[in-house]
């Protein structure tokens, strides 16, 4: 089976995506910035790579020997710099065998908001990470590397990853304060699922090159349904929700990104790929409950 890289293994998405490819077969390489957590990735079969996901010299001798690289670690603060130094890294490289592939973690505001709609993957409109659908053009834009672009939709299950407090937080006082927009609705994908999906995209990859790809389930709670049952589970006794105006820090990004809904028809054509969960509501206690056992 092949080799793949995968940066940003020891986050969500990139957890995920490793542990999912070690278990369809592949030798997974798996790089951290931290030795602390080398031996973690270890103990999952995976082998550790540490080192600055930035800096392509670190990274070219495993790049030489990986068919695949995922990029699940991107920074907000420098979002092209882990995919530019994994195309110095492959351009590094001999060019013997087939070409390298990358697979870019890019998410569903990319397309923009789009109330009411059920969005496929051309549906792009002006969005809060419009850099995002700028660097995706230029990867899957490259002649001498195949690219698939993986936009998951908003992720939950394990942990819950990096939004899994602010969602399950306590209420504060008694109130319930969630600002913005109510009746915004995303679609979610399950962090299980999605590492699915990142396998399927490299064993089609004669398919999934020069794609991208909706990952997520074409429905979800509005944002009132999804923050009050929420709330409810960590405690939070009422039914009424005060709702100011999102100004600043998470709550305006993500009322700046909108609804959207993504069609996930072009992975399932092409991928046969499908969620095995049953949406994040279904089982939302599961969930909060992995959330609390993972903060111990």
């Amino acid at each position: 089976m092949a080799s793949v890289l995968v940066l940003g293994a020891t986050g969500y998405i990139g957890g995920g995506v490793a542990r999912a490819a070690r278990r369809a077969g592949f030798k997974v390489y798996a790089q951290t910035r931290s030795d602390a957590k080398a031996s973690a990735l270890a103990a999952d079969e995976l082998i550790p790579l540490v080192c600055d996901p930035t800096d392509a010299d670190a990274l070219k001798e495993t790049v030489q020997e990986c068919e695949f690289i995922c990029e699940c670690g991107g920074s907000m603060d420098a979002p092209r710099a882990n995919s530019e130094a994994i195309v110095k890294a492959i351009g590094m490289c001999d060019k013997k065998g087939a070409k390298k592939m990358i697979l870019y973690t890019s998410g569903i505001l990319v397309l923009g908001p789009h109330p009411n709609e059920v969005c496929e993957e051309d549906m792009v409109k002006k969005s809060v990470i419009d850099w995002r659908y700028e660097l995706e053009n230029y990867l899957l834009g490259l002649e001498d590397v195949d690219c698939a672009v993986m936009r998951p939709g908003f992720v939950y299950g394990g942990n819950g990853g990096p939004l899994a407090g602010f969602f399950f937080g306590k209420p504060e006082e008694g109130k319930l304060v969630v600002p913005g927009s109510l009746e915004k609705t995303w679609s979610w994908v399950h962090v299980d699922d999605l590492g699915e999906a990142y396998v399927l995209a490299m064993m089609k990859r004669s398919v999934s090159a020069g794609r991208a790809y909706n990952i997520g389930e074409p429905y979800g709670p509005t944002y009132k349904e999804f923050r009050l049952a929420a709330a409810k589970l960590a405690g939070y006794e009422g039914d009424e929700i005060e709702n100011p105006p999102a100004t600043e820090g998470i709550d305006a990004f993500l009322d700046a990104g909108g609804w959207v809904v993504a069609s996930g028809k072009r992975a399932l054509e092409e991928l046969g790929w499908c969620s095995k969960h049953t949406g994040v509501m279904a089982q939302l206690p599961i969930y909060y409950e992995a959330y609390k056992a993972s903060q111990k």
